[in-house]
């Protein structure tokens, strides 16, 4: 029996797999010349364990960062006896923190490399939510949720632009969306496990912020193992680089004819992204009220609904991913915010739990595939290298648009005396952001 590397893999006395295990592997392989299971093995990719570890990362700094919030306030609010603008502070910190490390954490990731600044933003994200728990007043916890944004930013937006480095063009947008799911998973378990620990005890809000912070710190330690910049840096090469390079989405193929092309291309994607920044938050703030002041729905049946949108959201990004890497990253995102506009209308005119829950249902299957295609787009139009400092503008103009929508629509609500009128907004703003999509393919072609 000869020792032989697997195709595609360094040589040496025994074969090193990409996940990094070293294998024999029999010439010829088995019996009838058909693959070992050992030769099977050696053809599993470093990059899936990248890939699981990232989706951790995001679950732990956006996941439990920002969206566990949600459900711990009410406790907290009590526990800490603050008023409602102080309430509204606290959030604000967490968004600003978060807003500025997604642009300076994206530009450190382009400069000292990805994994350095998502192992310091957790660490960070952890640190703050272990200062929110222990916090005995208002000042206190706007230090810990601002603490908390920041090291959320620094950790997502490198996390989720790394995926160009390691995936070929062809598998990028799948990829980004296992990254982009742990959004959804994070929201989800904290939906579910949270309450009965909030329900415990007087304090049952500081204990939720603890396990919190003791999750996002075993995370950081199982990423500081897992993650790596570059393949090239274990001798690999990106999954699926050795594909039909005629096979690559649209940006891909526009970035490769010149930066004049990306960059022509991502300021379509960021204008896309800055209205549905605007257009989603108004849905998501206003959602609950819409159905139990508007429409008279009970608070619980409200609450089921929208734990349903979160259960089906953990695929939205896998599915938009899968779709963008077959049609381009500029037609799936013009179809995820025109259904998801669909959504928006639905709630706004629909009367009856069948229009509400395909409300909930259309607006979950989408959620998370906005952001995920964008972050690919990222690595197609602006390359691996300066992927993260691309999506962090991209994200700035996006939390503009957040910051504004709720202010609007609230506005458009006092104004006119009802829902309708500012959710029927999100829908027309979704359907100018889905315009503005299809717009980049045409910029990447024109320039190119």
């Amino acid at each position: 029996m000869h020792r032989v590397p697997a195709p595609g893999l360094p040589t040496g006395r025994r074969a090193r797999c990409e996940a990094g295990v070293s294998v024999d592997v029999p010439r010829g392989g088995g019996a009838g010349g058909h693959p070992t299971a050992p030769a099977a093995a050696a053809r599993l990719h470093r990059g899936y364990l990248v890939l699981a570890a990232l989706m951790l990362v995001t679950m732990a700094a956006v996941g439990f960062g920002r969206f566990a919030y949600t459900v711990i306030l009410p406790s907290m609010r009590e526990g800490l006896n603050l008023t409602r603008s102080q309430m509204g502070f606290v959030a604000t910190g967490n968004l600003t923190g978060y807003l500025g490390l997604a642009l300076l954490g994206g530009l450190a990731a382009s400069r000292w490399g990805s994994r350095r600044v998502i192992l310091a933003g957790l660490a960070a994200a952890a640190a703050g939510m272990l200062l929110t728990g222990a916090a005995g007043d208002f000042a206190g916890a706007l230090l810990g949720r601002t603490l908390t944004g920041l090291g959320s930013g620094a950790a997502y937006i490198p996390a989720a632009s790394l995926v160009s480095a390691w995936f070929a063009a062809q598998r990028r947008g799948a990829a980004t969306g296992v990254v982009v799911a742990g959004n959804g998973l994070g929201l989800t378990v904290s939906g579910f496990l949270l309450p009965p620990v909030l329900g415990a005890d007087v304090d049952g809000w500081r204990t939720a912020w603890f396990a919190l912070a003791g999750a996002a710190a075993v995370i950081t330690l199982l990423a500081a193992v897992a993650v790596r910049d570059r393949p090239e840096d274990l001798g690999l090469t990106p999954l699926g680089g050795g594909s039909d390079e005629s096979a690559a989405p649209a940006g891909a193929a526009a970035a490769a004819a010149g930066p004049a092309a990306g960059i022509s291309a991502l300021r379509w994607i960021g204008l896309a992204y800055t209205l549905w920044g605007g257009a989603y938050i108004i849905y998501v703030t206003f959602f609950a009220a819409a159905l139990v002041e508007g429409r008279g729905l009970a608070e619980a049946a409200a609450g089921r609904l929208w734990a349903e949108a979160g259960l089906v959201s953990i695929l939205s990004g896998i599915l938009a991913g899968a779709a963008s890497d077959r049609w381009g990253r500029h037609r799936a995102l013009a179809v995820v915010l025109a259904v998801q506009a669909v959504g928006f209308a639905a709630l706004a005119l629909g009367t009856g739990l069948a229009w509400y829950r395909l409300s909930a249902v259309l607006y979950g299957l989408t959620a998370w595939g906005v952001p995920g295609l964008v972050a690919a787009a990222a690595g197609d139009y602006a390359g691996p290298a300066r992927a993260a400092a691309a999506l962090g503008v991209l994200t700035v103009g996006f939390g503009v648009g957040q910051a504004v929508g709720p202010s609007i629509g609230g506005l458009i609500i006092d104004h006119w005396g009802g829902y309708t009128p500012a959710l029927l907004l999100a829908a027309a703003v979704n359907l100018l952001a889905a315009a503005a999509a299809g717009a980049a393919g045409g910029a990447g072609r024109a320039r190119a």
